[in-house]
């Protein structure tokens, strides 16, 4: 999940069970990018990464 918390200057990038390890240098494009421009814009990740936070 790439995407901000509750907060506008808090976010959170997590992969896990081994199948991020791959994919590491895109997910801190991705969030690299998120925090700089405010968000991704690359066409397909908003569905693929976005957070959902349970209350």
């Amino acid at each position: 999940m790439i995407g901000y918390t509750s907060s506008p200057r808090i976010a959170v990038l997590t992969g896990g069970c081994g199948t991020a390890a791959k994919s590491s240098d895109e997910i801190g494009r991705l969030g690299a990018e998120l925090l700089l421009r405010g968000g991704i814009k690359d066409a397909g990740y908003a569905a693929d990464f976005a957070a959902y936070f349970r209350q």
